[in-house]
């Protein structure tokens, strides 16, 4: 019988140990822990059971402050609503140039056609004036004009030269450039031996059916300096150098073609200076 007993006390006494050793175990872990890491474990626990899409995010906390859930987690937890991935999306956004790329192409665009309108129109004026001199080879236009009828052996073709002045009144415009000061810009003689000069350059500055504020109305462009004035203030007498003379002249042109499109375009072929002198050095 005792040996039985004794087995007997053995087996109960290991039992009751591999139950109570680990029940001990948890409650000092729980002791240590504090009351808050229980209320984060069930918290936790909670979300578990209810959302099991919290599963493989959430993490469980052993911190003794209040519990916080973790935003990163949680954000990552959150069930994710992207838009639609359909082939037709409800805003399609396009590549569009930046502004002023787009402002210079509309202006490119508009300059362009600018130039094919005034082409267009001197093409019909050369028409014209080439319908005009076959009409008739006489010395006397046919064209009425109260104003002037160009008669006489000094034309070639007298209605060919009436229509050609016409077609100038109503389209031929020159521009002036503004840039420059007098007294060698916008200034010349008008009472000496070289006064055509200063009254031609005195004339365009004033109010007449020829100029035209806009640059991209005219057919020509004036370069609006005197000679004459240059050869008062910049040669040195008896130098017979026109180096002052032409480094003024290249300097203007250098600044109206940085300025404007227009001496660029044509290279300078449209633009024209007014030079009645008779000095050579």
């Amino acid at each position: 019988m005792w040996p039985n007993s004794k087995k007997s006390s053995s087996l109960s006494t290991f039992i009751i140990l591999l139950v109570l050793v680990p029940l001990v175990i948890i409650s000092i872990c729980i002791c240590t822990l504090g009351t808050q890491a229980s209320i984060s474990w069930s918290w936790r626990f909670g979300i578990l059971l209810t959302n099991s899409t919290y599963s493989s995010q959430l993490v469980f906390s052993t911190k003794s402050s209040p519990f916080v859930p973790n935003d990163a987690a949680v954000a990552a937890a959150a069930p994710q609503y992207s838009p639609s991935t359909s082939s037709e999306p409800n805003k399609t956004t396009l590549d569009l140039p930046p502004l002023g790329e787009k402002q210079e192409r509309v202006e490119k665009n508009r300059h362009s056609t600018r130039l094919k309108n005034m082409e267009a129109n001197l093409a019909r004026v050369r028409s014209s004036i080439r319908a005009a001199a076959a009409q008739v080879q006489n010395l006397t236009s046919i064209h009425e004009d109260p104003d002037y009828v160009p008669r006489g052996p000094i034309y070639r073709n007298a209605n060919a030269f009436h229509r050609s002045y016409l077609e100038m009144e109503k389209h031929f415009k020159i521009y002036i450039y503004e840039e420059g000061e007098p007294p060698i810009f916008h200034n010349g003689p008008c009472k000496s031996i070289y006064s055509t000069e200063g009254r031609f350059i005195h004339e365009m500055e004033k109010e007449n059916m020829y100029r035209t504020r806009d640059p991209n109305e005219a057919l020509v462009f004036f370069l609006p300096f005197s000679v004459v004035m240059m050869v008062q203030y910049l040669y040195v007498p008896d130098s017979h150098s026109m180096d002052s003379i032409g480094r003024a002249v290249s300097d203007y042109v250098h600044v109206v073609s940085n300025r404007h499109p227009f001496w660029n375009r044509s290279l300078g072929a449209d633009h024209f200076m007014l030079s009645c002198h008779d000095w050579v050095s």
